[in-house]
């Protein structure tokens, strides 16, 4: 919260205190020809925002605005761009200067000659949206209101900054950004930071999804068989998403948008998949097979293509949905009347016992708008109304999805989770290279505005450890897509305790410093990225590379950011071996095709650290507490499991709540204390061990 309190001050008190003139004098207004005026929204940390003031009549509603701004040196360059024939997603890339950036940038990171970091992000309101992309001359910023209508009077373009720590740069800036977007169109931005909204309570357990299982076929029949699978492994399951393929929905060709010509129908579930409603399938999935909590999917349109304006659904509510053409309409995104809509959708959800919403196909509203509303006013009223709905209905309980482009990314106000990648491919045998690398290098922007989602995936898939690896990390939900049957759970078990709740990390995975400027798949350098938990950092390492050949790399306890102490203890997940290294000190990593390593950094304090439980990727996840007393330390862990420590002196004693640990289930070594406290495993809940000298 300080942060956003900080940048919103900066905004209000620093324009007097930087010099505005060679900043603005250096940009080039390319278009409207006339009527505009640069204007400087400033920070006392360097960190700057630029808008244009318009005084004129309508422009296009395509390429409205644009200015060119000068290209800093940079010597190297990582970058998020949109997807142009799929507008939902960004990808990263890695072009050889800011004059190379792809159209349709988002976020631009580079470092400098003199070693500090840049940053410029684009930015929404005033009725448009924007991009970055490189030219001979410099950086091109465009905005589009995608409505020929309009007029715009002041509209954010972008934001920019310098500074010595990519990772605080970028979080500042985003933090800045949204302010200065709130400041110059109050009611065109509702966005927050990450930090600002809780993480939703549903997604702090693991969960399954229909899609890839069943994709559009899905059913009631399929649900439960699903349902009797889990209860059967015995895994606790704790949530299921019914995607795409449940609704009532009607075809009009006619009607096309987008060339899509599928319409909701009706609020009730498809009678032929879902012959007892979806409130029967809901309650089955509950009490007969323990399904904690079930989801539905739904677009931000209602469907694929909107809501059918001709069925008793569409005429009940033809009041808040705005008409696309005689045949559909989308909730009304022209003020607060769409959100009627919603609360009939939802509530008829929450009715038939629907607990939470995951929401596609949020990228694509200006199909259904152009020339109807200015694309910004249309999202944050789109987002509003439909935000308001599932915060009074599911608690904020939402994954977004199809939703990295621009016109969104800044309007989540109160739901905190999204996808940062297309979807899981699983015929695709490289796809599990290519989602994780656009996972974690998207984290490293988007993680400033929601809590990063990797999307599902299946476990029975080959190479399914580098999806359960990045999962392990990302610090977002853990969910899989397998048929019934073909669940590999030993996969998913080092992922979850055994109440189903995810052994979770404290701030999302990001890219380390050494993979932030090469790209994994092709330059011969693996992908490695960093969490916290706790006092300890996490280090996951992938080779990536696309001609399958063996990489190596050095990795020091400086790679986990943020993590304090100068000697470290060092553990590796896959192999068990653990080492110690001082803050700067390198050790080798050597990895073959498809290997990925899990380490576990930890800092040694008074000759002791606790390593957590090994029978998980994150051990020191499962540390909940440390208290050291004179000649003892009482260490507080999530669960029992097997126990890992490095001790510099052989203990005396050990206690599992209060009872002697019996000498069989300790083992020390080489400063490694093993313990092995299964037998206190069999009933969920913590556990306290003290270990006395």
């Amino acid at each position: 919260m300080k942060h956003a309190v900080f940048a919103a001050f900066l905004l209000f008190a620093i324009a007097a205190t930087v010099n505005a003139d060679p900043i603005l004098d250096s940009i080039t207004i390319t278009a409207p020809a006339s009527g505009g005026k640069l204007a400087l929204i400033a920070s006392e940390n360097g960190l700057y925002a630029v808008a244009l003031d318009y005084a004129g009549g309508p422009l296009p509603g395509e390429n409205s605005m644009e200015v060119l701004v000068p290209a800093p040196e940079a010597l190297h360059v990582f970058a998020a761009s949109v997807v142009p024939r799929d507008r939902h997603w960004t990808v990263p890339s890695w072009p050889a200067s800011l004059t190379g950036l792809p159209e349709l940038t988002e976020y631009a990171l580079w470092q400098g000659p003199d070693g500090k970091y840049g940053a410029m992000i684009v930015m929404t309101g005033g009725g448009m949206i924007t991009y970055l992309a490189g030219r001979p001359g410099g950086i091109a910023v465009t905005a589009a209101s995608h409505d020929s209508r309009f007029a715009p009077s002041r509209v954010p373009l972008f934001a920019m900054g310098r500074g010595d720590d990519p990772y605080r740069l970028t979080r500042d800036l985003y933090a800045f950004a949204l302010a200065a977007m709130r400041q110059a169109d109050p009611g065109g931005v509702i966005g927050k930071v990450r930090w600002e909204k809780p993480y939703p309570e549903i997604l702090r357990y693991v969960g399954w999804c229909s899609w890839n299982a069943h994709y559009q076929m899905v059913n009631a029949k399929a649900l439960l068989q699903h349902g009797e699978s889990f209860k059967a492994a015995g895994f606790p399951m704790r949530w299921m998403i019914i995607d795409d393929g449940w609704e009532q929905t009607a075809k009009h060709p006619e009607y096309k948008v987008d060339g899509r010509d599928k319409s909701l129908a009706g609020f009730e579930a498809d009678p032929v998949k879902f012959p007892g409603g979806l409130a029967d399938v809901v309650s089955k999935l509950k009490k007969d097979y323990g399904v904690t909590w079930i989801g539905v999917w739904h677009t931000l349109q209602g469907y694929w293509d909107g809501v059918d304006l001709n069925t008793p659904m569409g005429q009940e509510y033809k009041d808040a949905l705005l008409p696309v053409n005689a045949g559909i309409g989308v909730p009304d995104p022209r003020g607060d009347a769409g959100k009627r809509f919603w609360d009939g959708y939802h509530g008829f959800m929450k009715d038939a016992g629907v607990d939470f919403v995951k929401t596609d196909d949020q990228s694509t509203m200006y199909e259904f708008t152009e020339d109807l509303v200015p694309i910004s006013t249309a999202y944050a009223n789109a987002q509003r109304n439909y935000q308001a709905s599932a915060q009074e209905r599911f608690n904020g309980n939402v994954i977004n999805c199809m939703s990295m482009n621009v016109d969104t990314i800044y309007q989540w106000a109160t739901t905190n989770v999204a996808r940062v990648s297309g979807d899981f491919q699983p015929l695709s045998p490289l796809n599990p290279r290519q989602h994780v690398v656009k996972s974690v290098m998207n984290a490293m922007w988007i993680s400033n505005l929601v809590w990063p989602d990797y999307d599902m995936w299946q476990t029975h898939k080959p190479h399914s450890l580098y999806h359960a690896v990045a999962r392990a990390i990302s610090g977002g939900p853990v969910y899989i897509t397998d048929k019934a049957g073909r669940e590999r759970f030993q996969y998913l078990w080092p992922l979850v305790l055994k109440t189903g709740e995810l052994v979770r990390v404290d701030e999302p995975g990001l890219p380390a410093k050494k993979s932030l400027f090469n790209d994994p798949l092709t330059s011969g350098v693996p992908l490695i990225a960093f969490a916290r938990s706790g006092a300890a950092g996490v280090l996951a390492v992938w080779n990536m590379d696309d001609d399958l050949r063996p990489e190596k790399v050095a990795l020091s306890p400086a790679d986990a950011e943020g993590i304090e102490g100068e000697r470290f203890a060092v553990y590796e997940y896959f192999s068990g071996k653990m080492i110690t290294a001082g803050r700067n000190e390198e050790f080798p990593v050597l990895l073959k095709p498809w290997d990925q390593r899990l380490y576990s950094v930890v800092p040694i304090g008074d000759g002791f650290a606790p390593i957590g439980l090994t029978n998980k990727y994150v051990p020191p996840a499962t540390v909940l507490e440390v208290m050291r007393n004179d000649n003892s330390t009482m260490v507080t862990l999530a669960e029992a499991g097997p126990f890992l420590a490095y001790c510099e002196r052989k203990p005396g004693a050990v206690k599992v709540n209060g009872e002697a640990l019996p000498g069989g289930a300790i083992s020390f070594a080489d400063n490694a204390l093993k313990l092995d406290l299964s037998k206190g495993g069999a009933v969920p809940g913590k556990i306290q061990v003290e270990i006395i000298w």
